[in-house]
């Protein structure tokens, strides 16, 4: 009865799209029916989100409701358009922090931030909520956001229901293992066949080459030979013709009818800077029908916006691109703008996108082909080669279901990547998921509200960077077993009545380490034996150098030091060389044999250079002396009883010596590797429940927690979801807002979320280092200017603590935008702030400005000092107006795909 219940269902759903589904696809789907969670995995483009819409249709049949969570904000942005065309806007919300549209909706969508501070507060809104959609979790391998996914897997009521949507990952099966063993329910479906078959092409110089076909290598290889041959004028060879130009791809495509594409340039300059190099090149991809309905669209969406705001924009120029089928697609870009091109794409209007790596994440913008200019790009800290996985996520783009009967991936020429490598990344496949697990404060002060402090190991111990570090340990566990079986092994080859062949290794170790010990030390006292009697010399004094054999008389011309501190003299030998002299020139003890004073000393001119040589000639040269060591070395007489020792051994003079040392040289590397493991099984057990103590330590010593349950201060920090969380409540605490206008609050509250683009190499959470800022910006008042040091202060007490425990969590302030929005909160107008801090793009700007509302907001909701809340409310008016108040969601995590920095 329950099966046929569960077929109707599935008959009923499946029945609302007008083609059949993909045998994965309701294999999740039965997953879903029979009230289980389901982890789908499949390539880019496959149709994951029938799955989802499936758990949206089942929700709304019991009368429960759905949270479509996403990891960026323009991905939510386009979930809530699409979803609402299906069910209508009245029935779909959205939930990104700084937007909030009928969030009581039966289908809302959210980023996964917003989930996860539901989760920790408690929020009712959970009470009725029947399913979860994580698309794009495999973005858990993030080292910024991906610890957000993992907390709300972990802390999840298990009576509601995930659907993990994933692109393809080598240990799916280990990643539904964690999922099974924490929620107890979850089906893990795999599909790996693409919806539109996928080819891969290189471009090089004027030819494009099928990259997997077996003659490829041959031709590029001999097209590049005959490409950087020489010219019969002698000239360089010509390199640089086979790196394609932008225009030459784009036009190569246009004939070839492989538009539309996107093309991944991981620069945002790159990107403009490709738009522009195709119009001057004259590309012109559209009819004038499609001209006309491009404009007539645009000028439409943007009709809201002031004409000098658009001027400042570059509307006109961008105009002209897009009617040219032409536009680039990166997180400067005001959101409008991305969402404009995004729309106008895939209603096939604009034919090339050149785009940052945030378009190959989640947003539906399928091409017929995809160019991927450079394998290299930056992540934040330096220039690295693509994995597998991004491969594969770019290319997935490529190949439209049910309109294009192939997609092409494209791999333009780098002279800095053979073929060879491109070749492999193209046919490796993708890498595992890995944890990015880590502690924050906000966390631990959440979960000790919560639950006690055993309860709140269990729950960090149930991460997936625990799971695979515990599996890791079954794996070293075994590896030691098999250690210790050879180690037994070795020892019965050497199992002898006469001695023991592994004490006499020992003793002879032992030898060893004293001999050397014995000669450095005897070294370090020879040096300053040498050094102190070179010290006492002066100008004029005659010694004898050792210089390649021979042994001559030469002349102190002058005493200085060495980078080390130790003396160097420079001196002139009886034939005319100066030298540049140290202690390593003394081989045996220093012998001053005489002194030349005024008459020779200082020679300023060829004949008084040749006496002062005279002289020196007639110095004889005694023999050397040699070492007396007066000074007692340390282990001599446990040297000579050791030697006494070994000799006495039955070993000593046994035939079978060497070989059973040679085999007692293998048990010795295996004990040390036996060690390495230990250790790594050490450091791999139970690491959360250690960095939760030392984590404890710091927010108790600045009263956070007391008795292991949070303060009211701690309460305050529970709620506060920022890098900088810890500073913030400080600075809260300590008052420091209490003296600013608005507008200096507003300045203050940046330092809290913005990060310099050009400036910090970025700091991973938990560790990665983080240079400050080279020069700091100008501030605009004293007030300001006072508070911010005042912060640094408690910022660097913080840092001391995190220290002593090993931690670094807080990301450090960074005062770069408070220029910016001091101005901006006292009055200044879009046009003065993009010509006084042109650094900042449109989106960076807004961007920026966003995050700063954010804060100023969760700062507003904490406080209990109306006055203060008050104050935070006018600086977030002063901050919420003109392009920051009638602009699009803004997508905040977007700048991190492109530099690796959160908040950026």
């Amino acid at each position: 009865m329950e099966r046929k219940r569960e077929k109707d269902l599935i008959a009923e759903f499946t029945a609302r799209y007008p083609f059949p589904l993909d045998d994965f696809q309701l294999q999740a789907i039965e997953s879903l029916a029979r009230d289980r969670s389901v982890l789908v995995v499949a390539p880019t483009g496959s149709g994951k989100t029938v799955v989802a819409e499936f758990a949206v249709w089942l929700a709304e049949r019991q009368g429960g409701r759905t949270f479509y969570t996403t990891p960026l904000k323009a991905l939510s942005n386009q979930k809530f358009r699409d979803f609402g065309d299906i069910y209508g806007p009245d029935a779909v919300g959205l939930l990104t922090g700084d937007n909030s549209i009928n969030p009581q909706a039966p289908v809302v969508i959210m980023t996964t931030e917003v989930l996860r501070n539901m989760i920790y507060e408690r929020s009712p809104d959970l009470y009725d909520l029947r399913y979860v959609v994580l698309d794009e979790c495999h973005y858990l391998m993030d080292p910024f956001r991906g610890p957000v996914w993992e907390e709300i897997i972990i802390h999840l009521p298990t009576d509601i229901k995930i659907v993990a949507l994933s692109a393809t990952v080598s240990n799916y099966g280990e990643f539904g293992e964690w999922l099974n063993d924490l929620r107890g329910d979850v089906d893990v479906v795999y599909h790996d066949r693409r919806p539109v078959p996928l080819r891969h092409y290189y471009f090089i110089g004027g030819i494009m080459v099928n990259l997997l076909s077996d003659r490829a290598p041959g031709v590029v290889e001999e097209y590049e030979r005959s490409m950087k041959g020489r010219g019969r004028d002698g000239r360089r060879p010509r390199t640089r013709h086979l790196i394609p130009r932008r225009a030459d791809v784009v036009e190569r495509l246009r004939k070839s009818g492989m538009l539309p594409a996107i093309y991944f340039i991981f620069s945002r300059a790159g990107c403009d800077a490709g738009v522009a190099h195709c119009l001057e090149e004259g590309a012109d991809l559209t009819t004038p029908e499609e001209k006309r309905v491009i404009e007539e669209q645009a000028l439409a969406r943007v009709a809201w916006l002031p004409e000098e705001d658009l001027k400042v924009f570059g509307f006109d120029l961008w105009l002209e691109a897009l009617k040219r089928g032409l536009a680039s697609h990166h997180a400067g870009h005001l959101p409008i703008f991305k969402e404009i091109v995004e729309d106008l794409f895939a209603q096939g209007l604009v034919k090339v996108v050149f785009a940052t790596e945030t378009l190959s994440l989640g947003i539906n913008m399928p091409a017929k082909t995809v160019v991927i200019e450079s394998l290299f790009k930056f992540t934040g800290e330096s220039h690295e080669f693509l994995t597998p996985t991004e491969y594969t996520q770019f290319t997935g783009r490529a190949g439209r279901r049910g309109i294009d009967k192939v997609g092409n991936a494209i791999t333009l020429y780098n002279p800095m990547v053979p073929f060879s490598q491109v070749r492999r990344l193209a046919e490796m496949e993708s890498l595992p998921i890995t944890s990015s697990f880590s502690l924050s404060y906000n966390m631990v002060v959440n979960l000790l509200h919560y639950y006690d402090v055993e309860t709140t190991v269990h729950m960090l111990n149930s991460s997936f960077a625990q799971f695979h570090a515990d599996r890791e340990v079954v794996r070293l566990e075994r590896s030691r077993s098999r250690l210790a079986m050879r180690i037994q092994a070795h020892r019965r080859k050497i199992e002898c009545q006469r001695g023991d062949p592994m004490a006499y290794l020992a003793a002879r170790s032992e030898i060893s380490r004293l001999e050397k010990e014995m000669a450095a030390e005897r070294r370090r006292r020879r040096r300053e034996l040498i050094n102190r009697e070179l010290e006492e010399l002066v100008p004029g004094d005659v010694l004898v150098l050792h210089r390649r054999g021979s042994r001559r008389a030469a002349v102190v011309l002058s005493i200085s030091e060495d980078k080390h501190g130790d003396p160097r003299l420079t001196a002139l030998d009886d034939r005319g060389r100066l030298l540049k002299v140290s202690y390593q020139n003394f081989p045996y003890p220093p012998q001053v044999i005489g002194h030349l004073g005024k008459p020779f000393i200082p020679a300023r001119s060829r004949a008084e250079e040749k006496k002062l040589r005279q002289a020196l000639a007639g110095f004889r040269v005694p023999p050397p002396q040699e070492w007396e060591e007066e000074f007692h070395l340390p282990h001599r007489e446990e040297l000579i009883g050791l030697r006494e020792e070994l000799e006495g051994s039955p070993c000593h003079t046994c035939e079978r010596r060497e070989a059973c040392l040679e085999t007692c040289r293998s048990i010795r590397n295996l004990q040390t590797e036996m060690e390495r493991v230990q250790r790594q099984m050490e450091a791999r057990s139970d690491v959360s429940s250690r960095k939760l103590a030392n984590v404890m330590r710091v927010l108790e010593r600045l009263g956070y927690l007391e008795g292991e349950k949070p303060t009211p201060k701690g309460i305050v920090l529970s709620r506060i979801y920022n890098e900088c969380d810890l500073i913030l409540v400080e600075c809260l605490e300590e008052g420091l807002f209490l003296p600013l206008d608005e507008a200096e609050t507003a300045a203050l509250a940046s330092v809290f979320v913005f990060e310099t683009r050009e400036g910090p190499t970025p700091r991973r959470r938990g560790g990665r280092p983080y240079r400050e800022p080279a020069q700091g910006p100008t501030v605009p008042t004293p007030a300001l200017q006072e508070a911010i040091l005042e912060a640094r202060s408690l910022e660097g007490r913080i840092k001391a603590l995190e220290r002593r425990e090993g931690l670094d969590l807080v990301r450090p302030l960074d005062p770069g935008f408070v220029p910016v929005v001091y101005d901006w909160a006292t009055g200044e107008d879009l046009a003065y702030i993009s010509s006084t801090y042109p650094q900042y793009s449109a989106g960076d700007f807004v961007r920026s400005m966003k995050q700063v509302l954010d804060i100023l907001r969760q700062m507003k909701e904490v406080t209990e000092d109306p006055l203060l809340s008050e104050k935070f409310s006018g600086a977030m008016d002063r901050i919420h107006r003109s392009i920051v108040a009638y602009t699009s969601v803004v997508d905040v995590m977007e700048e991190e795909l492109e530099s690796g920095i959160p908040g950026r």
